[in-house]
């Protein structure tokens, strides 16, 4: 899965720079140049949104090939969008997850565990729909569930009506089961997944904000 795959790269490499430069002091070094604090952390979160974007770009295109799947035109700019939001929330995300941490070995064995975690979190493992109830509610409190159920909402859409025609109900069933659509009471339209992705990505920078002002404060 894209987002499973991204997560790891992304959540890797982009906070090894952020990481290796504290172990290392460079970020003190660099605190004195015109950047400043603001400028150095949104220098690290731009670049890990375009690495993380860049890096879906090729395995979307990497599995299109592999699995000899021509990607539908019209969707292309949806999935660029999804991406986009992807790498924004996982990057702002990952920022917040990293700050405490001072070595690059320790990352990498955060880097294992959350990826092991995410696979299951989005239903790549074990589909959501079969999960426990209470597994089911931490699924839902995890920004990645979200966007999971934006790829596959847009990536399946045509398959799913082409086998489930006029049967509407074994539908729902099966989007419920397999995450497609996340089941809040009912099941969430994409345009509600949206608003939702939107909310999370609002709330991030915001604490993204609030943590590099802290952190300004702090050197």
């Amino acid at each position: 899965m894209l987002a499973l795959l991204k997560r790891n790269f992304i959540l890797y490499f982009r906070n090894r720079s952020g990481v290796q430069d504290r172990e290392n002091q460079v970020d003190q070094d660099l605190f004195l140049t015109d950047l400043g604090s603001w400028g150095l952390q949104a220098s690290y979160l731009i670049s890990s949104i375009v690495i993380s974007f860049v890096m879906q770009v090729f395995m979307f295109a990497v599995m299109s090939l592999y699995f000899k799947e021509s990607p539908v035109i019209s969707h292309l700019p949806e999935i660029a969008l999804i991406m986009l939001l992807s790498s924004l929330i996982s990057s702002l995300v990952n920022v917040l997850l990293i700050y405490r941490f001072q070595s690059v070995d320790s990352l990498g064995k955060l880097a294992t565990i959350v990826g092991t975690a995410s696979g299951f979190l989005v239903g790549t493992y074990v589909p959501i729909g079969v999960l426990p109830d209470f597994a089911q509610i931490i699924t839902k409190c995890t920004p990645a569930t979200y966007i999971a159920s934006l790829y596959r909402q847009v990536l399946m859409k045509e398959p799913l009506e082409t086998t489930f025609t006029g049967n509407s109900g074994l539908l729902q069933e099966f989007q419920e089961k397999m995450g497609i659509q996340i089941n809040w009471q009912e099941l969430l339209t994409k345009e509600e997944t949206y608003f939702i992705v939107v909310i999370i990505s609002l709330v991030a920078i915001l604490l993204w904000m609030l943590f590099v002002k802290v952190f300004s404060k702090r050197k």
